[in-house]
């Protein structure tokens, strides 16, 4: 089955896969736009890419898209606290009598098809992209492929936040539990339950006097030692 995908989009899965799975980029949520994907990463060369699909038809319409991505990218900077923010944004349907204009904190490229990634911005910034954008997958295939990638990305990832943030085998709190009781028992097992201070302190409990006189080691062990059955509960 060959499936036909409109050059457009077949450019923007080319571009998401490698910028999802090869410069660790992830998607943003970003409320009120269409045909547009946001992606972010705080350690990439560009905080934010925006690849986006719309048709850019003249030279207002462009200078409204730049207003649109400068407020996104000062609520992204506010909600995360950065003290700059830069943005990468590619454009994907642009009128060629559009004029590019520099912005502050924003690179503006036009991609209309495969040829524009031999920008050189892209090229020097991301010296791989022309290695990793499946450029002999088309169709199906391209899509298999792509969803496949990201979908790896997201299981490493997901298996790496399991292992930090699942609950972990607790160890030392019984550990010190049963030397606690241990002690206990072995202590009552010599005199009964009928602790005397000097006795506690042979078994070094803590005494200020000895403490003074360099037996430090007290401070652990008489963390160990309890006068009563009540203490040690």
């Amino acid at each position: 089955m060959q499936l036909s995908m409109d050059k457009k989009d077949e450019l923007l899965m080319r571009l998401v896969n490698f910028f999802v799975t090869k410069e660790n980029y992830s998607p943003m949520i970003v409320n009120g736009v269409r045909d547009e994907i946001w992606l972010q990463n705080p350690e990439g060369p560009y905080k934010i890419i925006r690849i986006n699909c719309n048709y850019i038809h003249n030279e207002e319409q462009y200078e409204y898209d730049i207003l649109k991505l400068k407020n996104v990218m000062r609520q992204v900077k506010k909600k995360t606290f950065s003290f700059s923010m830069n943005a990468l944004n590619l454009l994907l349907d642009v009128n060629e009598d559009v004029k590019l204009e520099e912005e502050k904190n924003i690179t503006s490229i036009f991609i209309n098809d495969l040829k524009d990634i031999k920008s050189e911005v892209l090229l020097n910034t991301f010296p791989t992209i022309q290695d990793n954008l499946l450029l002999n997958e088309k169709g199906l295939e391209l899509i298999f492929n792509v969803t496949n990638n990201i979908n790896q990305k997201t299981e490493k990832e997901n298996r790496v936040y399991e292992s930090i943030f699942k609950p972990k085998k607790i160890v030392i709190t019984p550990v010190l539990l049963m030397i606690n009781v241990v002690v206990f028992l072995v202590l009552t097992a010599m005199v009964g339950m009928n602790f005397s201070a000097s006795f506690l302190v042979s078994w070094g409990a803590l005494y200020t006097p000895l403490v003074k006189a360099g037996e430090f080691w007290r401070l652990v062990t008489s963390g160990f030692l309890h006068g009563s059955i009540i203490h040690l509960l």
